[in-house]
């Protein structure tokens, strides 16, 4: 059901009902249980199903509004400056959500601080992830979004999976993020009149609560300041009068920076996390509205298919770079090889004396410094340890098809598609061919 109320009536019943729950002075266990009642008091959306389940071993609550069958997924990491919030507060945001991206949303109810402080929420998040994903769930059928605390996990989450060289979700969406636990924007201090919601007195107690010791240059922690790139495509939505709309312009403006597609809807006259009145508030309906017209759309986007012919040392280097620029399941990126190994021409030449005519540590990968080299001039069982151990590294091994000869690529103009051939008579599909084959692989006899 939806109920419109005149924007200054809402933001009237945030300063005197919200505000004052978000009090340095209030007890965490108080603010749950009252943010929990004020959270039931907006309308929910009609006919979302709602069940009580587990991702990962971490509690969390299933959103099904009518309709919304996917075949994409939501996961929802609640805000509440990592001491507060839960289903009881943001299950009406996540209905709404729900129904605006057509998916299930799942909102998590992690651990929080001060009971659990960093890392448990982002463990928390990392497991329910990965446990949509074990469920059946693509990387491409997965959007992560967060409000407020729970957008900084967004980001800590993608952060953590880039490392570990897992497959990153579709898209991240990010309402009223809070990424700069040391509050140092100007606009913390310029809005903190203009916020209906937010006092970022309690905001620094929360941040200590979260912190609790933890290395403070932790990417995870400090994620407006970590590298962004390769992410996927970010939404965020932020209110022009909160006191962290500096973090939101911040992220923004770095992502952008570094080629990650970004959408921004800074709302004018708007207080911190306004988009959870949807139901109530226009223009928290637009907001969610936009933000689930998003995710249909990039959960949808078929990525390209990318074939690689060969893998040595051009097929590898092609492999690792087509794999961070996101292409990471395994119908992604397939690299053929005629061979059962990596290698190339320093996997089928092995005659006395094979190595290496330049300094081993120029005939290497900028990202990958080799740590085998036996000489300055390298052998060749230095070198294809090198290539087996970089493969390993960086992820490709699922991608591999060895033994697997490519003997014909035509492509079609009908579909603008390559078709493959191999020895066997199988067709492989790829939108994008890359040739790696080597001038050395066919010894002359």
């Amino acid at each position: 059901m939806s109920i419109r109320v005149p924007r200054p009536v809402v933001r009237g019943i945030v300063r005197a009902v919200v505000a004052p729950i978000l009090s340095p002075r209030v007890p965490a266990p108080v603010q749950r249980r009252l943010l929990d009642l004020a959270g039931r008091t907006v309308p929910a959306p009609s006919g979302v199903r709602r069940t009580v389940s587990t991702l990962g071993g971490v509690p969390s609550v299933r959103y099904v509004a009518p309709g919304a069958t996917g075949p994409h997924v939501v996961l929802f990491l609640h805000g509440g400056g990592y001491v507060t919030g839960s289903s009881g507060s943001h299950g009406t945001l996540a209905g709404h959500l729900s129904r605006a991206s057509g998916a299930p949303v799942h909102l998590l109810h992690y651990r929080r601080a001060p009971e659990h402080p960093y890392p448990a929420a982002v463990d928390d998040a990392y497991a329910a992830y990965r446990a949509l994903r074990a469920a059946g769930h693509t990387a491409q059928r997965i959007a992560v979004v967060g409000d407020s605390a729970g957008g900084g996990l967004v980001l800590a989450l993608a952060l953590r999976l880039r490392s570990a060289g897992e497959a990153l979700p579709a898209t991240l969406g990010l309402i009223s993020p809070w990424l700069d636990l040391d509050l140092s924007h100007p606009a913390v201090r310029a809005n903190a009149g203009r916020d209906a919601m937010l006092d970022p007195r309690w905001l620094a107690v929360a941040a200590r609560a979260y912190r609790a010791g933890a290395p403070a240059d932790s990417p995870e922690l400090t994620p407006l300041h970590a590298d962004l790139s390769g992410l996927p495509p970010m939404h965020v939505v932020a209110g022009a009068d909160e006191v962290l709309v500096g973090d939101a312009d911040t992220l923004v403006d770095r992502a952008r920076a570094t080629g990650v597609a970004v959408t921004y809807r800074r709302a004018p006259g708007m207080w911190h996390d306004f988009p959870i009145f949807a139901g109530m508030l226009a223009e928290a309906d637009a907001a969610v509205a936009e933000l689930g017209t998003a995710v249909r759309r990039d959960c949808a986007a078929r990525r390209p298919r990318v074939a690689v012919v060969g893998a040595g040392f051009g097929g590898i280097g092609m492999g690792v770079a087509v794999r961070e620029a996101g292409f990471d399941d395994a119908g992604d990126l397939t690299i053929f090889d005629r061979a059962d190994g990596v290698g190339g021409v320093w996997r089928d030449n092995t005659y006395p004396g094979a190595a290496c005519d330049v300094p081993s540590h120029l005939y290497s990968f900028s990202f990958a410094p080799g740590h085998e080299w036996s000489r300055r001039f390298a052998p060749q069982p230095d070198i294809l340890r090198y290539l087996r151990r970089v493969t390993a590294e960086r992820g490709l091994e699922p991608h591999l098809r060895l033994g697997t000869e490519v003997t014909e690529a035509r492509f079609d103009a009908d579909t603008a598609r390559w078709r493959l051939t191999t020895a066997t008579g199988d067709v492989h599909e790829a939108d994008v061919l890359v040739s790696a084959c080597g001038q050395l692989s066919r010894p002359a006899h």
